[in-house]
């Protein structure tokens, strides 16, 4: 095992001694585990408000007492088995193909196949495999067929135009009060909440629920993930996303819930992270292994589509990724240096932070790495309010106030990089202030960020594809829902840890047909942050592919 420790909830202690604690199990099976074994012992609340005793227990021991299979993260799992249960087959309708393309891709029909005879189903499409083509092929053949009476489809804010215009684009002839599309965003605010709430309640009769960028709808603690399922009930419905998982199987868990809580056997997060996952860490909280996923494969692999952009068109150069690196200027190293002796204040002696001590650390040292440079004043206000949890959001706020130095290194490669490039390109940023900057170099490039509605974006994506402008830069943040396939380089100034960000940022400028060489270009400080954010990503992008292309292993 890759984890040291292992959390295992128990219903209670029964006794204790010097050497060795007594624990009951909720089966009614009594452990008794020695001291020597357990770094941790908590007294909680379940979400009923029963009592019950978390411990953290040494890993190599832990099948040996509990005897439960421990299987590690690293290793693939690929949803396959099982069969679609009665209560989620549909009725099966004639398809009713879109005249707007010439054709469908066989994995694109198959899809459709598929899900026209579930009533949910969970489409994990990469960016440009047309899963919108597909959803709404399956739901207007439903509509056609009188099996349904109302499409709802709740997506991000910036992509509801898209959605109305791709309805009228696909099926000019439907009738487009049948369609509903809601903002998936507004379930988040207690403000909007109400009137989204609203919408959906006064559609009436029997409703198919389209979830765009389902993603979005994955943290089992958010208000969005809340209300979606509390509020949205559908005879039918569908996940549409291109990045269902990212950091663990954790993920998933909202993909297949808010379609049907039935689908993976589980009431609520707690009791799916109980089947499926195992806890550890120094805290108790931490992920740290699996169990029993070839069930939980078994659950969902009937209900779920998978489209690869290169499995559908296999003529598609992958991507050439190519790194320019630059070494920090003195000031920035010096202000990187200071804020990492200054975490030794902070950390335990195994060089251990909380995590919103950890979050607000590496926001300040991402920043600096990329071109903010705090003074002594701004650094000492930070750290002297980093030890106060309870005042995190003020602590975050100083790092945002640090200013933008628009002489650094880092804008110098780029410089050099536009130089050496012919063609059109699209640079991507995480940061107001380095669209400004870049801007200032490149006063001619296009611009895409926060704030603009999705008429002017549309505006400016129709002339950058009539070749109006060469460059175009974009916050990484915006990167759904528009079309950069003009551009064969991109590159990313910045880079959040986002692998979904990244991941639709570069699909951006690739398309099914399009068989031209992409070019991927990463800045990256040495010894800067943005190594670490690098080896993130990539990880992230091996956690994914064990669920979706069946990788041996991510090691």
């Amino acid at each position: 095992m890759a984890a040291p420790k292992i959390r295992k909830d128990f219903v209670r202690i029964v006794r204790e001694t010097d050497r060795a604690i007594l624990f009951r199990d909720f089966d009614k099976k009594e452990y008794w585990i020695p001291k020597s074994l357990i770094s941790l012992v908590k007294k909680r609340k379940d979400e009923n408000g029963r009592p019950y005793v978390m411990a953290v227990i040494a890993a190599f021991k832990f099948e040996e007492i509990t005897n439960i299979e421990v299987e590690e993260m690293d290793k693939v799992f690929i949803p396959s088995g099982g069969v679609v249960r009665d209560e989620f087959k549909a009725e099966p309708v004639p398809i009713v193909p879109t005249q707007a393309i010439p054709f469908y891709y066989p994995e694109q029909m198959a899809a459709v196949q598929q899900g026209i005879g579930l009533k949910y189903q969970a489409l994990f499409c990469e960016p440009r495999t047309g899963k919108t083509i597909i959803s709404l092929t399956i739901a207007v053949s439903r509509l056609k067929a009188g099996l349904i009476d109302h499409v709802i489809i709740a997506c991000p804010a910036s992509l509801q135009e898209n959605w109305k215009r791709d309805i009228s684009r696909y099926y000019p002839d439907v009738d487009k009060r049948h369609f509903t599309v809601l903002s998936i965003h507004s379930l988040s605010f207690d403000s909007s909440m109400n009137e989204v709430v609203r919408k959906f309640k006064a559609v009436k009769g029997r409703r198919q629920v389209i979830y765009d960028e389902s993603h979005l709808i994955k943290n089992h603690s958010a208000k969005r993930t809340r209300n979606a399922s509390r509020y949205f009930e559908s005879e039918y419905a569908m996940s549409l996303t291109g990045t269902e998982v990212e950091r663990s199987l954790a993920d998933t868990y909202y993909q297949y819930s808010i379609l049907h809580p039935g689908i993976i056997g589980a009431e609520n997060y707690n009791q799916f992270a109980k089947n499926f996952m195992l806890f550890g860490g120094r805290d108790g909280e931490q992920i740290v292994a699996y169990q029993n996923t070839a069930q939980f494969g078994e659950m969902v692999s009937p209900l779920t589509s998978f489209l690869r952009l290169h499995d559908i068109d296999k003529d598609i150069p992958e991507v050439k990724e190519i790194t320019r690196t630059y070494r920090m200027s003195k000031n920035q190293q010096s202000a990187y240096k200071a804020v990492e002796r200054m975490i030794d204040q902070f950390s335990d002696k195994n060089g251990w932070l909380p995590d919103a001590k950890r979050y607000q650390i590496d926001s300040l040292l991402h920043k600096i790495s990329v071109g903010y440079i705090p003074s002594e004043n701004e650094l000492s206000a930070i750290f002297s309010n980093l030890g106060k949890l309870g005042e995190a959001a003020d602590n975050l706020a100083r790092v945002k106030d640090v200013l933008y130095d628009e002489q650094n290194e880092r804008l110098d490669v780029l410089r050099e990089l536009i130089s050496e490039i012919d063609g059109q390109i699209v640079i991507w940023c995480v940061y107001r202030d380095e669209v400004a900057a870049i801007q200032k170099l490149f006063p001619k490039a296009a611009v895409i960020q926060g704030g603009m509605g999705a008429k002017k974006i549309s505006q400016v994506e129709s002339a950058f594809a009539d070749g109006k402008h060469r460059i175009i830069i974009c916050n990484e943040a915006l990167s759904l829902g528009f079309t950069l396939d003009a551009a064969d380089h991109v590159i990313f100034f910045n880079a959040s840890m986002s692998r979904t960000q990244r991941f639709q940022s570069i699909r951006r400028s690739m398309l099914l047909g399009k068989h031209r060489q992409v070019y991927v270009y990463d800045i990256v400080a040495e010894n800067g942050f943005d190594v670490r954010v690098r080896e993130i990503l990539r990880h992230k992008e091996k956690i994914g592919k064990i669920f979706r292309n069946g990788e041996d292993s991510i090691s």
